[in-house]
């Protein structure tokens, strides 16, 4: 029977905090003047004796366990309140471990402890994902600019070529527009106009081109002499129109 009055007669202290918040875990440590290895029960409780927590041991379990084999090489535990209450109070019990079975634990030492709501964490994650936001769209755009340094500069062959066609397109406009215009009640032989025409067309429509030496010539032909033919065979039409149109209304 002396073991029981040892126990009992153990002074146990308890540092706990006056405020906790709702899950997160928070710790307090556990004092005893003795070297005598003690099982130890930490636990939050409301004014029904309800156990509110859970304590960290090997790993989180409901408070109503001892710790075993933990005082007094250990002295400060991790608890997490699970439930809530407006009148909670932490305590401790300590319970020797070479008698567990018929050794009675140490008197209840409790601290009065408030309970409150965990602080809102929305604003922080929000503020985190404009942060993430942000970065991407920094990281797209760099990719964009790298993507646009990184492309090769157009050729100028092709723009000073179309330059040259639209200089020669501009300066037979102009002659055709400065050419004096003949009266419209002066008659010409019919001979002469049709040779004046014909040697407008004659002078203007490019050479004949032989089929077998075009379609050799097409097989090795790059996409930007496709372009400039192209633009020669239109600008050569458009002459012809112009000179037709011309000479319908000299007529």
């Amino acid at each position: 029977m002396a073991m029981p009055s040892l126990c009992s007669s153990l002074s146990v202290s308890l540092s706990s905090p006056s405020e906790v918040e709702f899950n997160n875990p928070f710790s307090v440590e556990v004092s005893a003047d003795t070297s005598d290895i003690y099982d130890v029960k930490i636990y939050v409780k409301n004014s029904s004796d309800s156990i509110l927590s859970d304590t960290e041991g090997e790993s989180w379990k409901s408070s109503i366990y001892y710790v075993n084999d933990a005082f007094p090489s250990k002295t400060e535990f991790n608890i997490r309140v699970e439930k809530f209450s407006e009148d909670a109070q932490i305590c401790v019990k300590l319970r020797l471990s070479s008698k567990r079975s018929s050794s009675s634990p140490t008197p209840e030492r409790c601290n009065p402890l408030a309970i409150i709501e965990a602080q809102d964490s929305e604003p922080e994650e929000q503020e985190q994902q404009e942060e993430e936001v942000s970065s991407d769209a920094d990281s797209v755009q760099q990719d964009s600019s790298s993507s646009e340094e990184s492309q090769p500069p157009q050729s100028s062959e092709f723009s000073e070529d179309q330059a040259n066609h639209e200089q020669s397109s501009e300066s037979r406009d102009s002659s055709a527009k400065t050419s004096p215009s003949l009266p419209k009640n002066k008659s010409f032989p019919q001979k002469n106009s049709d040779s004046v025409i014909n040697s407008e067309v004659i002078s203007i429509s490019p050479p004949p081109i032989n089929s077998s030496s075009a379609q050799n010539s097409f097989s090795y032909i790059s996409p930007q002499q496709k372009t400039r033919l192209i633009i020669l065979y239109l600008l050569t039409f458009i002459v012809l129109v112009v000179v037709i149109l011309i000479m319908l209304r000299k007529l």
